[in-house]
């Protein structure tokens, strides 16, 4: 394109020096064209002009065509570069996505490692005091009103609930008129629940049993697990415990439901047990013991681990109906 532009600067020069020359001496041109001088000058000059303009608009052509191909090729390559910016910044959103998920991990299981934390010192601080003047206690002096910790209080516990069932002063077996039962509603928030009629003693309190000849029903067990006095010795433990196993719920931590099972002794089970079985109202805690239950949480307690092998069913059964 250069060697274009090159001959049609010489052409235009050409044509411009022919004409002037003609002007300046024409003898030296007439030498050339002695006949109608004039005439082959304009004719040689406008000829080789005419050359030049072409010479020139072709160049000008050129000229566009290169601009807009160098055009193209810098559109292809500001592609190229916004394709790779594109696949980079996607790698660099996918990590940071994936960092942010890690963190939020993280997080989650930090968070959950410091209420399990907090669950276990609540667990560990529980102070229970047994029912006093019973008549096993009186006979062989075991913990008598003295405050009990950990796994002992929940031993207690079932010992006070296999002594209530049958104590005719202040347990099951007591005589209740109407009055007492208004005043039971009004101390308690719920009514009293009658004893099975002609229900013989059946605490066995020594292996922490009750008889299986007539055993209690789902409903019956939620009224004793409810009505035997404990204070506030476990509300604490269990108010935190729903917290625990919600929030593992809500974050999908089934993962960690056998750890908090091995670390929890006997008879901390089996209270735990009962207290899913037949104190977990409400949607929320329903929702949450269909979860635990689908998650096999306590399924592989040994029925002798419970007050009667009957009561294996019902957190079975309870988790079985379905959220609802």
């Amino acid at each position: 394109m250069n060697g274009l532009l090159a001959i049609a600067i010489l052409l235009d020069v050409a044509a411009v020096s022919f004409y002037l020359l003609s002007v300046i001496k024409p003898e030296t041109v007439q030498r050339f064209f002695p006949q109608s001088m004039p005439e082959y000058v304009n004719g040689v000059s406008v000829v080789l002009a005419s050359l030049s303009g072409v010479l020139f608009v072709y160049v000008a052509f050129l000229g566009q065509r290169w601009q807009m191909l160098f055009q193209q090729q810098e559109i292809r390559d500001n592609r190229k570069e916004i394709r790779f910016s594109t696949g980079e910044l996607r790698i660099r959103i996918e990590t940071l996505a994936n960092q942010v998920m890690q963190m939020d991990g993280d997080v989650i299981c930090q968070t959950f490692f410091r209420m399990l934390d907090h669950w276990c010192m609540v667990r560990d601080s529980v102070r229970y005091t047994p029912i006093i003047n019973r008549p096993d206690q009186q006979k062989s002096g075991h913990f008598g009103n003295k405050r009990v910790a950990i796994e002992k209080a929940f031993v207690c516990f079932f010992e006070d609930l296999i002594h209530w069932v049958d104590d005719e002063e202040r347990g099951w077996r007591q005589t209740m008129d109407l009055s007492k039962e208004k005043q039971f509603y009004s101390e308690n928030g719920y009514a009293w629940q009658a004893r099975p009629f002609g229900l013989a003693p059946i605490g066995e309190a020594a292996n922490l049993r009750l008889l299986t000849s007539s055993p209690l029903t789902k409903d019956e067990m939620a009224f004793l697990i409810r009505t035997v006095p404990t204070g506030t010795a476990f509300d604490a433990y269990l108010r935190l415990g729903f917290q625990l196993f919600f929030f593992m719920m809500d974050k999908n931590l089934s993962h960690y439901l056998p750890i908090i099972e091995a670390g929890m002794g006997r008879h901390e089970r089996t209270f735990l047990f009962y207290q899913l079985a037949t104190q977990f109202e409400g949607k929320e805690r329903k929702k949450t013991k269909d979860w635990l239950q689908q998650n096999g949480f306590l399924a592989g307690i040994p029925t002798q681990e419970l007050l009667s092998p009957e009561h294996g069913s019902f957190f079975i059964q309870s988790a079985a109906e379905g959220p609802k």
